[in-house]
């Protein structure tokens, strides 16, 4: 529950564009990261808090913060992180790929459609709004998850998961990551520290040390989800003060979104 309160404030700082509590939560996940084995994502925030406390000058600190969030409609709570952005563009670059048979490298794509990705998402909503044909979207509705949201809350209740009974025992304990990562921290840092040692074996100490994460993540059943498809879903947006989830967009336009959702 703890985890999940922390997840919600993450994505709720995100789409109000707070990238201050947005680092707070970055700091508690760590701490997660590093008791749940998953050495990447605990390596490159260590990266990002020693350049922020010892590295970034002032003015470099500014520019990564303002940064990292963007938005496009310009309606408050509809902020988004770059890099899903990016996934955005690069799945409409990868449609567009395959429905006309171009060439990423060709001076079509290049010069043209690469320099221009946002235009060309907006154009369908455009000419939806042109020809009245708004309500024409590709937007999926409540009822396609309806069913399975029924069935999980049957089963909550069912096990009353949320009612406190005592001696109730599952057989099992849930790690928790975050007082784990806290224990193990000394021992990260250390590791981090000495990894761009400039002494003659420092390769071999990079190495052994990638090695030992690769081990560790192995034991813990964590592989960052390598070989994942991305999935560049709707961002989740902040409207008359209430975080909205429930929406996804095959074709989304940016500043589409926040409208929508509110109509509906």
């Amino acid at each position: 529950m703890r985890d999940s309160l922390f997840h919600y404030e993450f994505t709720w700082a995100v789409a109000d564009g707070d990238v201050g509590r947005v680092m707070e939560v970055l700091k508690v996940w760590l701490f997660t990261f590093a008791g749940s084995g998953s050495s990447k994502y605990t390596n490159e925030l260590l990266e990002l808090s020693a350049g922020f406390i010892y590295e970034f000058p002032e003015e470099l600190q500014k520019a990564i913060m303002n940064n990292w969030l963007c938005n496009f409609s310009g309606n408050q709570g509809s902020w988004m992180p770059m890099d899903l952005m990016q996934e955005h563009h690069i799945r409409d670059l990868k449609d567009k790929s395959q429905h006309r048979d171009q060439d990423f490298e060709g001076e079509f794509f290049k010069k043209i459609l690469s320099r221009n990705t946002r235009s060309f998402a907006q154009v369908r909503s455009t000419m939806n709004q042109a020809l009245h044909l708004k309500d024409l979207s590709g937007r999926h509705g409540e009822a396609k998850h309806l069913s399975t949201r029924r069935k999980l809350l049957s089963t909550l209740e069912a096990q009353r998961i949320h009612v406190l009974v005592p001696g109730r025992d599952y057989g099992w304990k849930a790690q928790d990551d975050l007082m784990a990562g806290k224990q193990a921290m000394a021992t990260k840092v250390s590791n981090f520290v000495k990894r761009p040692s400039s002494s003659h074996n420092s390769v071999t100490q990079l190495e052994t040390s990638q090695n030992d994460e690769t081990l560790e993540e192995s034991n813990n059943g964590q592989n960052e989800n390598e070989g994942l498809p991305i999935i560049a879903g709707a961002p989740p947006v902040v409207i008359d003060g209430q975080l909205v989830f429930d929406y996804e967009e095959e074709d989304a336009a940016f500043d589409q979104v926040y409208e929508e959702v509110h109509i509906n």
